[in-house]
Parts: C-alpha cells; structure tokens; sequence
C-alpha cells in the first residue's frame, strides 16, 4: 500500500501532466474540424471546434480560443451566417489582440475580409485586406531584422 504522504507529494505532478495534454488536445481537435471544414462537412466541423474551443477555455489558452473561434466564424461565412460570423471572428480577433498574436490577428482580418465580399461590401472587403497585409509586412519586416 502507498502512503498517503507519497500520493500527496506525486499529485502536483499528475495535474501538471494533464495541463501539458490539454493544447494538445485543443490542436487535436482543431485539425479535425480543419480538415471536415476542407472537406465540406461544416456542422461536423463546427462540433470539433467547439471542443477546440471549450478545450482551449479550459486551459486558458487564448491564443488557442481566438484560432477556434475565427474557424467557427469562417464557416458561419460560409453557411450565410454573416452577423453571427462577424460576431465570432470580431471575438478571435480582440482575443488575439490581447496577447499580440500577429498571424490570428491577420487571420481575424482574412476572414472579415472574406465576410464582407460575400455581402459585396467590397471597400469594407478590400480595408480589412490592406490591414491584414500591412500587419503581416509589418510582422515579417520585424523577423527580418532580429535575424
């Protein structure tokens, strides 16, 4: 039989042990409902980013939440789903903002983009695609010279 005080010792680490899993879980189920959205299949798609999302909530991940949350809003996009899309992609990119992940901020700004030219809101279409590129030039430009 083990003590007691040998499993108390030992439970910090289990739990640390299930906190490493859990992005690689969220990354799991993210490239599934990735690849179901490649593939058409949009309600099965949304389910495993949902699981995508609540994993990464979970856990705390923001970075992980806004990636989720703008793959939920682009196929809302798809669906014709556009003021709920707008909603879910605006809250990816206001996530992403927070911690300055430059590349979900550009993807945030890519599927607005795709947004407003679905609802032939081409200069709104074509604003958000200017930003997105500036801030990728921008983010590249940066890399560049601390290389």
């Amino acid at each position: 039989m083990i003590p007691l005080t040998v499993i108390l010792l030992f439970l910090p680490l289990c739990s640390v042990a299930d906190d490493v899993q859990t992005p690689a879980l969220w990354q799991q189920l993210y490239q599934q409902g990735d690849e179901l959205e490649k593939i058409g299949k949009y309600s099965e798609a949304i389910a495993k980013y949902e699981k995508s999302l609540k994993s990464a909530e979970e856990s705390d991940d923001n970075a992980a939440a806004a990636k989720s949350l703008i793959g939920i809003g682009r196929i809302r996009t798809k669906l014709g789903e556009y003021a709920e899309a707008m909603k879910l992609i605006q809250q990816g990119r206001v996530l992403s903002e927070q911690i300055n992940d430059r590349s979900t901020i550009v993807s945030a700004l890519v599927g607005i983009s795709e947004l407003h030219e679905r609802e032939s809101r081409f200069q709104e279409a074509l604003q958000s695609s200017e930003q997105a590129l500036a801030i990728a030039q921008e983010s590249k430009d940066k890399q560049s010279l601390s290389a």
